[in-house]
């Protein structure tokens, strides 16, 4: 195993009881739970939600679709592209990752 029972529990726990996501849809996309929940997942998570409820996305979309392209993909496709409709996207998306590099530093100390 690649990532510990733990890691799989907590991506498992937020993506299905969280996001909603089945839990077929992330058997067809293991490698989703091996990427960091903290600085991948849940960022974009929270874009996806926000696009989500005001309608700009529809919601069955798969996890995979939104957690699997790089970093320019993903800003191009979900965040710059409705920047116009939602401009708190760049926000959200950033202020979750310097969220989570806070409390990196803070565990450090």
């Amino acid at each position: 195993m690649l990532v510990s029972e733990e890691k799989i529990c907590k991506a498992m726990d937020f993506l299905v009881n969280q996001m909603g996501f089945s839990s077929e849809d992330i058997a067809r996309n293991p490698i989703v739970i091996l990427l960091s929940l903290k600085k991948r997942i849940i960022p974009r998570c929270s874009v996806v939600q926000i696009l989500q409820a005001n309608g700009f996305l529809k919601n069955d979309i798969s996890s995979s679709t939104i957690l699997l392209p790089n970093e320019k993909r993903f800003l191009d496709k979900y965040v710059i592209k409705f920047l116009d409709h939602a401009p708190q996207l760049m926000n959200v998306y950033r202020a979750q990752i310097e969220l989570l590099d806070v409390e990196i530093q803070s565990a450090k100390i």
